[in-house]
């Protein structure tokens, strides 16, 4: 499908601007076709792609082995194909694999010998039979295909790097159909299978709801010489590429892959966003960091620690130049392996926080944050930045109070409450892996609780998950720690902040992203291993130029790497809303439902816990697709005012959203999902006062609530307004509720980022066309003697609604009912 561009709603808490709908939705499109014509040159395609298939499997040592044939189904040019009605379960017929390739779509399908006849049926019932209406049998179908022709692998190959031309054996991703058998039986069908063409199988395996994920050792053309091997495959990806290969490299050799990859990079622009690095300093020498990390923004805090990062730091080893090339690249072997021009988005800065030998005293470290900050600023006062912070230390408090450093980050992103900033903090990696360390559950209780600063409230604070659990022979008798797709065994959480009774603070970590793993053996010895971490730039005190980086230092590089991109897509969208797109992306792993299981809201919470929101989707976070629309709106409200009797509540926010109600009411039951994030900065007041010290430390406090289905517009204006209590912790009345929302309205109202979701029918979505954002308590009305109490508080809300693919185009309809800007895109 398409990416365009998400939405921005003109307009703000006094409703949203209509114009009538310039056009509707129509049927499905196909081309026009010669009926006769059309029919005679498909079944020519389909009948020489059967003889040529039918011509490989005889020439199979083992011909009856072979139980059907795959099949390339090709759109015309600028058309869509029917894919649901590809598949016909019923006859053993799948789709497999979906791709685009410019204009035109593929689809791979599997269709057993037994249903041969069945395509060939379709289309002459095409040519000869006319329904009532007019219309050919089958003419959404078989109009929208151009032509078929027999698979190969380069058509099964779905990662996005170029298909492989090495003629080596290598290590390929088998994507295989479960169809109801056990994984172990399909895996030791196809250990047999491989003995006998001499290529090699994993030995682990992974299992998701339809498909079997295992490493397959062969050569391009092994694939071409098996029909058997290939008809038992629906997708074929590179494995993740482990770093270890890379730093065995010599420096001659690393400085060949460098060299390839410099050369095809093309660097943004002087003030295009950047990522500021807070951290050891950096290696700007390095030939893949120097040309993206101009040395006006190359500063220390202190001009005698120097800004370079250097590998006889005492206390610290080297970090920062790490971090850069993470936060540059990502995996740098992704990069490294790709093939074309890297276009960059987003930029570096790099300021020292730490000196060359020990540590700053702790007390200092809030302050130290901010100078570092205002250096970047001042060095580049145009530039937009995402700060990212991966020096942490341990939270003294245990429960997640605020401490200093933590009050001086929110207070960084607050900034005056009208140009905030962007701040990413490391949720802080478990240390020491002795003593009775259990994994995960060292992770959930009081050992692993987050690191100081990432209790901040206006921080996105980003945790680590691991997809990396293969290892070479160089391993044998280990294994990784983390199953595929779970917990980090380094990252920390806030699982252990509700133990005993429900904490006041926020939900964190906020996100996850890929930090590495950990690697044991039959003695329960644990170890960091290369080749389940991320490739990265090395300070070059020997000559190697690669590194590898891992934990929630990996997973923050990472997320400030795709937060400056959106930036750069959107330049002028808040870092309030930038921070709301990266969660509102984030979705839960099947490991991470496993690893923290159930369904009640007390489960769901300590999996936010856990896991945050989940891993940000790069592709959902920067664009919208047809059927998955978001839309943004940067609003702001006076959430109290003085009266007579003191402050009080004084306004909330309601967006009345621009919902295709009709077409939504016609789809019925057609289940739907939609999505709300509400994001705003706090201003803080640290220090413990009163009986509810939430509403001591934050300087407001603000929820949304949706509009029911069968409620009206004014029902829902006078039950919200009815909501304003002086308890932000206490539960809401959720009594005529019928969405099941994922965390739950009492679970979501902790901290200035909130997000929640459900999925029901599109007539319930239909009903739900309003949102209100409105005020709780905090110091601003609490302790009114500060002169604060009319203070404006700005929030963004980020609300996405999803259909099925086919059913109707949500964002031609959006667009045609409201005038809505199109945020402008940068160089992405």
């Amino acid at each position: 499908m398409s990416q365009l561009p998400h939405l921005q709603l003109i307009g703000g808490v006094s409703g949203v601007p209509y114009t009538r709908p310039k056009s509707g939705f129509g049927e499905f499109q196909t081309p026009p076709r010669d009926r006769i014509g059309h029919a005679r040159s498909l079944r020519q395609s389909l009948q020489s792609a059967l003889a040529q298939g039918q011509a490989e499997i005889e020439a199979q040592p083992t011909p009856d082995a072979v139980t059907g044939l795959q099949f390339v189904i090709e759109s015309h040019a600028g058309y869509d194909l029917r894919l649901e009605s590809l598949e016909n379960r019923r006859k053993g017929i799948k789709l497999l694999h979906v791709s685009q390739d410019g204009d035109v779509q593929r689809a791979v399908i599997f269709v057993p010998r037994t249903a041969y006849g069945t395509l060939s049926d379709r289309i002459d019932e095409y040519e000869t039979r006319v329904r009532d209406s007019g219309n050919p049998w089958h003419a959404p179908l078989i109009e929208s295909i151009e032509r078929i022709r027999l698979a190969i692998a380069e058509d099964l190959w779905s990662d996005p790097t170029p298909f492989p031309a090495d003629e080596g054996a290598l290590w390929w991703e088998a994507w295989i159909p479960l169809d109801g058998k056990e994984p172990a039986v399909i895996h030791g069908e196809l250990i047999e299978l491989a003995v006998s063409l001499g290529i090699g199988i994993g030995r682990r395996w992974l299992t998701f709801s339809e498909r079997l994920v295992t490493l397959v050792k062969a050569r391009p053309s092994d694939w071409a010489r098996s029909r058997q091997l290939l008809e038992t495959v629906a997708e074929l990806r590179a494995p993740v590429e482990p770093a270890a290969p890379y730093l065995n490299l010599s420096p001659i050799e690393q400085a060949a892959w460098i060299n390839n990859l410099r050369a095809r990079i093309r660097i943004a622009h002087p003030n295009a966003p950047a990522v500021c690095l807070l951290d050891t300093g950096v290696d700007r020498g390095h030939p893949l960091l120097e040309d993206s990390l101009l040395e006006a923004d190359w500063q220390a805090v202190d001009s005698d620690w120097g800004s370079a990062d250097n590998a006889e730091q005492e206390g610290h080893g080297p970090h920062g130049t790490l971090m850069a090339g993470t936060a540059l690249f990502g995996d740098l072997g992704e990069r490294l392996r790709e093939f074309g021009t890297l276009s960059l988005s987003h930029r570096l800065e790099s300021i020292r926080i730490l000196p060359r030998r020990g540590n700053n005293d702790p007390e200092l470290y809030g302050d130290i944050t901010q100078q570092a900050v205002s250096l970047a600023e001042v060095a580049a006062p145009a530039r937009r930045r995402a700060v990212c912070l991966a020096v942490t230390a341990k939270d003294t408090s245990g429960q997640g109070a605020p401490s200093s450093w933590s009050a001086a980050v929110d207070q960084l992103a607050y900034g005056d409450g009208a140009l905030t900033r962007m701040v990413l903090v490391s949720a802080g990696n478990i240390r020491e892996y002795t003593n009775g360390y259990a994994y995960p559950q060292s992770n959930l209780d009081a050992a692993g609780i987050l690191d100081d600063p990432a209790q901040a409230s206006n921080a996105l604070v980003v945790g680590a998950f691991t997809q990396r659990t293969q290892l070479s022979p160089d391993y044998a008798g280990w294994r990784a720690i983390a199953p595929a797709g779970g917990l980090a065994p380094m990252s920390r959480t806030s699982a252990a902040w509700d133990q005993g009774n429900r904490s006041p603070w926020p939900l964190k970590p906020d996100i996850v992203f890929e930090g590495g793993n950990l690697i044991t053996d039959a003695s329960s010895a644990i170890s960091p291993c290369a080749e389940t971490e991320l490739l990265t730039t090395s300070v070059a005190t020997t000559g190697a130029l690669f590194d590898t980086n891992s934990g929630t230092s990996a997973g923050v590089a990472q997320a400030s790497r795709l937060a400056a991109r959106i930036m750069a897509k959107y330049p002028s969208l808040r870092p309030e809303t930038i921070r709301a797109l990266l969660v509102h992306s984030a979705e839960w792993t099947d490991a991470m439902r496993e690893q923290v299981p159930g369904t009640t809201k007390e489960v769901v919470r300590r999996r936010v816990r856990t896991f945050g929101y989940g891993v940000p989707n790069e592709l959902r976070a920067m664009s919208s697709l047809s059927n998955a629309v978001t839309l943004v709106s940067e609003s702001a409200i006076t959430p109290y005012t003085t009266g007579s009797n003191g402050a009080k509540a004084n306004q909330m926010g309601l967006h009345e959203l621009p919902w295709p109600s009709d077409a939504l009411y016609a789809l019925g039951d057609v289940q739907v999902r939609m999505r709300v994030t509400l994001s705003y900065f706090i201003e803080p007041n640290p220090g413990r006062r009163g009986r509810i010290p939430r509403s001591r430390y934050a300087s407001h406090g603000l929820r949304f609530d949706v509009l029911r289905p069968g409620e009206t517009v004014d029902e829902f204006r006078q039950r919200v307004s009815a909501a304003e209590r002086d308890d932000p912790d206490a539960d809401i009345d959720t009594t005529g509720e019928s969405r099941d929302w994922v965390i739950g309205v009492n679970g979501r109202a902790r901290g200035s980022l909130q997000a929640d979701w459900w999925e029901g029918s599109a007539t319930q979505l239909a009903g739900s066309h309003a949102i209100a954002v409105y005020p709780v308590t905090g110091w601003w009305k609490e302790r009114s003697f500060l002169g604060k109490v009319e203070s404006p508080a700005r929030y963004s809300l980020v609300v996405s609604i999803e259909t099925p693919p086919e059913a109707i185009d949500l964002y031609a309809l959006l667009t045609a009912q409201t005038e809505i800007q199109v945020e402008a895109v940068g160089n992405a």
